[in-house]
């Protein structure tokens, strides 16, 4: 699933990504799981993944997911 929330450069909310997740069998747990590790390069962290993205900032979530998809 590749799918862009307005906090980037796509239109859907928050809410309308998790969703879409639930519509394909993905559990929210599971999408924010990936996404933390791919933003952090940790399975646990302090805080949850929306936090890292507010305290890093939209540019440096948006590089650090780049580098995590490059790196597949």
């Amino acid at each position: 699933m590749h799918i862009h929330t307005k906090y980037s450069d796509g239109t859907y909310t928050v809410k309308e990504v998790l969703e879409k997740a639930e519509e394909l069998g993905i559990k929210a747990r599971q999408l924010f799981n990936v996404f933390r590790i791919a933003i952090t390069g940790l399975e646990v962290t302090p805080g949850g993944a929306t936090d890292i993205c507010d305290i890093i900032g939209k540019e440096e979530t948006l590089r650090r997911l780049t580098l995590a998809i490059e790196n597949l």
